[in-house]
């Protein structure tokens, strides 16, 4: 069985040429640092203002067992 395998491996066909790759394997360290504004959070930019609701909760819950 042995010489049979080493004989089907001459029947292989002839390699065709190699491609090189080049592998580069590395780090990247990263770490935090505190902002220029500080922690407050000062340096953030602000969310614009939410708009107030155009009816309360309550107002809605009224409202729906006046229909009902």
């Amino acid at each position: 069985a042995r010489e049979a395998a080493r004989a089907a491996g001459g029947r292989r066909r002839p390699r065709t040429a190699e491609r090189t790759v080049h592998v580069q394997i590395g780090r990247v360290e990263v770490s935090a640092a505190p902002s220029a504004a500080g922690p407050t959070g000062a340096g953030r930019p602000q969310r614009p203002a939410r708009p107030a609701p155009a009816l309360s909760l309550a107002d809605y819950l009224a409202d729906s067992e006046r229909r009902d």
